[in-house]
């Protein structure tokens, strides 16, 4: 009797939230245990009703920087009602012509309304003035990184939002905006106080 072999899913790359009926990509990457070729297998992504949204063959050659990780590059459609969505990836190992073990992982995304407006938020250091690069910045569910110049856009509904910033270093900020136009917001950070590891000072 041939043992099936293990294998393990991942998935990543599903930007959050996505607007309604929309299409958007998932990768999802199946590895055998003992580095099978898995090259041509099928993956398959499901809704919580267990209906098939999207599914497709895993690559030729396993990704770059990887023992044997085999990749598929997804698209699926968002459903057509706003709310909280979990999903799940699937391969079928039994399928193969060795046969495997099934693995499958579960994912999250928001369903949100469409974009309607155009929010550059830009982000510097407060006294200074220069920007803050690679600060996390989030407004209600959406989230990005500012650029080099300190800067990000997103693209959001109307509505009122928290808007937070986040970055090492730095005090954490958040404020309260509504976004009923294409608009600009400036924030400055407070860079926080050091402390001395060995004497427990607060440097400045």
């Amino acid at each position: 009797m041939v043992s099936s072999h293990s294998t393990s899913l991942a998935i990543w790359g599903v930007a959050t939230p996505v607007a309604v009926g929309v299409t958007f990509g998932v990768k999802v990457g199946v590895k055998c245990a003992l580095g099978c070729r898995l090259a041509g297998q099928r993956v398959v992504v499901r809704d919580e009703a267990g209906a098939t949204m999207g599914e497709g063959p895993l690559g030729d050659a396993p990704a770059p920087d990887t023992l044997g990780l085999f990749v598929a590059e997804l698209t699926v459609r968002a459903p057509s009602e706003e709310g909280l969505c979990r999903w799940t990836a699937v391969f079928q190992g039994q399928k193969t012509p060795q046969p495997h073990i099934d693995a499958s992982a579960t994912f999250s995304f928001r369903a949100s309304s469409p974009p309607e407006h155009t929010v550059l938020v830009d982000v510097a250091e407060r006294g200074a003035g220069e920007p803050v690069a690679n600060a996390a910045v989030f407004v209600g569910p959406y989230h990005a990184m500012t650029d080099a110049c300190g800067r990000v856009t997103l693209q959001l509904p109307g509505g009122d939002y928290t808007l937070a910033v986040r970055k090492p270093r730095y005090e954490a900020h958040s404020v309260q905006v509504a976004v009923r136009r294409d608009d600009a917001v400036r924030v400055e950070l407070v860079a926080a106080p050091e402390v001395n590891p060995d004497e427990g000072e607060v440097w400045m």
